[in-house]
Protein backbone atom coordinates (compact mmCIF):
# COMPACT_ATOMS: atom_id res chain seq x y z
CA UNK A 1 0.00 0.00 0.00
CA UNK A 2 1.28 3.46 -0.94
CA UNK A 3 1.98 6.40 1.29
CA UNK A 4 -0.57 9.10 2.13
CA UNK A 5 0.21 12.70 1.27
CA UNK A 6 -2.68 13.91 3.44
CA UNK A 7 -4.95 11.88 5.72
CA UNK A 8 -7.93 12.26 8.04
CA UNK A 9 -6.74 9.45 10.32
CA UNK A 10 -3.93 6.93 10.48
CA UNK A 11 -6.00 4.54 8.36
CA UNK A 12 -7.75 6.92 5.90
CA UNK A 13 -5.89 8.81 3.17
CA UNK A 14 -7.26 11.95 1.50
CA UNK A 15 -4.48 12.11 -1.12
CA UNK A 16 -1.45 10.03 -2.06
CA UNK A 17 2.23 10.78 -2.68
CA UNK A 18 2.55 8.85 -5.96
CA UNK A 19 -0.23 6.25 -6.04
CA UNK A 20 -3.96 6.47 -6.73
CA UNK A 21 -6.57 7.15 -4.06
CA UNK A 22 -9.35 4.59 -3.74
CA UNK A 23 -11.69 4.38 -0.75
CA UNK A 24 -9.21 6.09 1.55
CA UNK A 25 -6.29 3.88 0.49
CA UNK A 26 -3.30 4.58 -1.77
CA UNK A 27 -2.95 1.87 -4.43
CA UNK A 28 -1.15 1.37 -7.74
CA UNK A 29 -3.09 2.09 -10.95
CA UNK A 30 -3.37 -1.63 -11.74
CA UNK A 31 -5.14 -2.18 -8.41
CA UNK A 32 -7.99 0.28 -9.01
CA UNK A 33 -11.17 -1.71 -8.28
CA UNK A 34 -13.31 -3.22 -11.05
CA UNK A 35 -15.63 -0.55 -12.45
CA UNK A 36 -13.09 2.25 -11.90
CA UNK A 37 -10.11 3.63 -13.80
CA UNK A 38 -6.92 5.41 -12.68
CA UNK A 39 -7.28 9.14 -13.46
CA UNK A 40 -3.84 10.74 -13.84
CA UNK A 41 -5.21 14.27 -13.33
CA UNK A 42 -6.84 13.68 -9.95
CA UNK A 43 -4.66 10.66 -8.99
CA UNK A 44 -7.84 8.85 -7.93
CA UNK A 45 -9.61 5.69 -9.04
CA UNK A 46 -12.72 7.17 -10.72
CA UNK A 47 -15.99 5.26 -11.14
CA UNK A 48 -16.85 4.35 -14.74
CA UNK A 49 -20.01 5.92 -16.26
CA UNK A 50 -23.44 4.38 -15.59
CA UNK A 51 -23.79 0.95 -17.18
CA UNK A 52 -20.07 0.67 -17.87
CA UNK A 53 -18.37 -2.16 -15.95
CA UNK A 54 -14.86 -1.54 -17.30
CA UNK A 55 -13.33 1.63 -18.71
CA UNK A 56 -10.09 3.49 -19.29
CA UNK A 57 -11.69 6.96 -19.02
CA UNK A 58 -15.13 8.55 -18.66
CA UNK A 59 -15.36 8.51 -22.47
CA UNK A 60 -13.98 5.03 -23.14
CA UNK A 61 -15.93 2.01 -21.88
CA UNK A 62 -14.76 -1.48 -22.77
CA UNK A 63 -17.56 -3.54 -21.14
CA UNK A 64 -21.19 -2.95 -20.16
CA UNK A 65 -23.67 -4.26 -17.62
CA UNK A 66 -25.41 -6.56 -20.10
CA UNK A 67 -28.63 -6.76 -18.06
CA UNK A 68 -29.57 -3.22 -19.11
CA UNK A 69 -27.01 -1.88 -21.58
CA UNK A 70 -25.59 -2.49 -25.05
CA UNK A 71 -22.08 -1.58 -26.19
CA UNK A 72 -21.61 0.92 -29.04
CA UNK A 73 -18.56 3.01 -29.94
CA UNK A 74 -16.94 2.80 -26.49
CA UNK A 75 -20.22 3.67 -24.69
CA UNK A 76 -22.92 1.75 -22.85
CA UNK A 77 -26.40 2.66 -24.06
CA UNK A 78 -29.88 1.57 -23.00
CA UNK A 79 -30.79 1.03 -26.67
CA UNK A 80 -29.04 1.02 -30.01
CA UNK A 81 -29.07 4.35 -31.87
CA UNK A 82 -30.68 4.94 -35.28
CA UNK A 83 -28.77 3.24 -38.07
CA UNK A 84 -27.79 0.30 -35.86
CA UNK A 85 -29.35 -2.93 -34.56
CA UNK A 86 -28.78 -5.04 -31.45
CA UNK A 87 -26.62 -8.11 -31.99
CA UNK A 88 -25.99 -9.91 -28.71
CA UNK A 89 -24.78 -7.21 -26.31
CA UNK A 90 -23.49 -4.79 -28.95
CA UNK A 91 -24.93 -2.44 -31.57
CA UNK A 92 -23.92 -3.13 -35.17
CA UNK A 93 -24.26 -0.70 -38.08
CA UNK A 94 -26.99 -1.24 -40.69
CA UNK A 95 -25.85 -1.88 -44.26
CA UNK A 96 -26.80 0.78 -46.82
CA UNK A 97 -29.32 1.39 -48.21
CA UNK A 98 -31.02 0.50 -44.90
CA UNK A 99 -31.45 3.58 -42.73
CA UNK A 100 -32.78 1.59 -39.76
CA UNK A 101 -32.64 -2.18 -39.45
CA UNK A 102 -33.37 -5.08 -37.09
CA UNK A 103 -32.15 -8.64 -36.58
CA UNK A 104 -29.39 -8.20 -39.19
CA UNK A 105 -27.56 -5.39 -41.00
CA UNK A 106 -29.66 -5.98 -44.13
CA UNK A 107 -33.14 -6.44 -42.59
CA UNK A 108 -34.40 -2.92 -43.24
CA UNK A 109 -37.08 -1.06 -41.28
CA UNK A 110 -36.56 2.18 -43.22
CA UNK A 111 -34.43 3.28 -46.17
CA UNK A 112 -32.07 6.10 -47.14
CA UNK A 113 -33.32 8.76 -49.57
CA UNK A 114 -34.17 7.65 -53.11
CA UNK A 115 -34.75 4.03 -52.10
CA UNK A 116 -38.06 2.42 -51.15
CA UNK A 117 -38.93 -0.08 -48.43
CA UNK A 118 -40.16 -3.38 -49.86
CA UNK A 119 -40.19 -6.65 -47.89
CA UNK A 120 -37.50 -5.36 -45.48
CA UNK A 121 -35.19 -4.42 -48.39
CA UNK A 122 -34.56 -1.06 -50.08
CA UNK A 123 -34.56 -1.19 -53.88
CA UNK A 124 -33.82 1.98 -55.90
CA UNK A 125 -37.03 1.45 -57.89
CA UNK A 126 -40.25 -0.41 -57.18
CA UNK A 127 -41.03 -3.54 -59.24
CA UNK A 128 -43.80 -3.79 -61.83
CA UNK A 129 -47.25 -3.64 -60.27
CA UNK A 130 -46.04 -1.30 -57.52
CA UNK A 131 -45.39 2.44 -57.24
CA UNK A 132 -43.04 4.67 -55.23
CA UNK A 133 -45.19 5.82 -52.29
CA UNK A 134 -43.04 8.44 -50.47
CA UNK A 135 -40.53 6.04 -48.82
CA UNK A 136 -41.97 2.59 -49.60
CA UNK A 137 -43.25 0.50 -52.48
CA UNK A 138 -47.03 0.13 -52.50
CA UNK A 139 -49.22 -2.12 -54.67
CA UNK A 140 -51.14 -0.75 -57.63
CA UNK A 141 -54.86 -1.52 -57.82
CA UNK A 142 -55.42 -5.13 -58.91
CA UNK A 143 -56.66 -4.06 -62.36
CA UNK A 144 -53.43 -2.06 -63.02
CA UNK A 145 -50.27 -3.68 -64.34
CA UNK A 146 -48.44 -0.40 -63.67
CA UNK A 147 -49.29 2.83 -61.88
CA UNK A 148 -47.82 6.12 -60.63
CA UNK A 149 -50.19 6.38 -57.66
CA UNK A 150 -52.40 3.81 -55.97
CA UNK A 151 -55.48 5.03 -57.79
CA UNK A 152 -54.32 5.70 -61.37
CA UNK A 153 -53.20 3.08 -63.89
CA UNK A 154 -50.57 3.85 -66.52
Amino acid sequence: MGLCLTCSSAAFCLSCISDYLSNGQCITSSNCPIGTFPDVTSMKCITCPAGCTACSSLMNCSACDTDFYVFYQFSCLTQCPAGTYKSGFTCQTCNPPCFNCEISASTCLSCVLNTYLLNKACPATCPKGMYEDVDKCSACKPECSACVTGSSCT
